[in-house]
């Protein structure tokens, strides 16, 4: 199993959730290294996002700004994450330490790389900023600054946080330590009330024929195609669902007032 619950108390229904996801996936093997956001997504319909970079969680209005604490922006986004009970994920990638191998980074820091961990927490103490994350096998935790035996834990700043020490896979990081090892993001948004959602279904009629509907191809019509009108400035979110064979597959968001297009050109 994947998952395991915080205690020998705590429910472990969603083990049992696991397994049926599993099967659904042809086997565990389909799971293994997923991302938090696609089991939202499929479990929840969640509105799915994922990252590469964590940075990319600032807004680019803020980044225009010029100059600004990309730290602590990033740290302000994720507290609006939060606020929004988000569901919220990353994971360690170990092409990022090109001097250790996974076994090492494991040892030196009690981290698992290519593995996805839950942010459970963003918090504020003592002009500190902190982020709770666990792993969810239940085991296996940080052993750096803030980790459970740390000597850099405060009688105040435990009372402060509602840290408890436990072998439970639930840790506290640094801001810095946490960027520094973590380097990607993706997240899940329940629906909110005063979301407007709409659906649409698209087929491909017939095959291909090895045309690629790609920027500078003409074939662009072959594919499926929906019209969005805007009446004044909003926040808009896209997601999509794919069936048939296993092929690269995207979305073009193009300004054509409505109008069909047959070729999407550099211009």
């Amino acid at each position: 199993l994947f998952s395991s619950p915080r205690t020998n108390e705590d429910s472990c229904w969603f083990v049992l959730v696991e397994k049926a996801f599993a099967k659904a996936c042809g086997g565990y093997y389909y799971i293994e290294s997923g991302q938090t956001h696609f089991s939202m997504r499929v479990l929840l319909d969640q509105f799915p996002v994922a990252m590469n970079k964590i940075e990319e969680i600032i807004p680019s209005a803020t980044l225009s700004k010029g100059k600004i604490d990309l730290k602590g922006e990033i740290f302000k986004e994720l507290q609006k994450l939060k606020k929004k009970n988000a569901m919220i994920g990353s994971d360690v990638k170990i092409e990022n330490f090109p001097n250790m191998t996974k076994d090492e980074l494991q040892k030196s820091t009690g981290l698992i790389s290519e593995h996805a961990y839950q942010i459970l927490d963003v918090r504020e103490a003592q002009k500190k900023r902190f982020i709770k994350v666990r792993n969810p096998w239940g085991q296996f935790e940080w052993t750096g600054a803030y980790s459970d035996d740390s000597k850099l834990w405060t009688e105040s700043l435990k009372k402060d946080l509602g840290h408890e020490s436990k072998d439970d896979g639930t840790f506290w990081m640094i801001l810095d330590d946490f960027l520094t090892f973590f380097k990607s993001l993706d997240y899940s948004l329940p629906e909110e009330k005063t979301w407007k959602r709409h659906n649409v279904y698209g087929k491909i009629e017939g095959y291909l024929d090895e045309r690629s509907p790609c920027t500078d191809c003409r074939n662009v019509g072959c594919i499926p195609q929906w019209t969005i009108k805007f009446t004044k400035k909003t926040v808009v979110r896209l997601s999509y669902d794919v069936a048939g064979p296993p092929d690269f597959h995207g979305i073009y968001i193009c300004k054509a007032h409505g109008q069909k297009i047959d070729s999407i050109g550099t211009e």
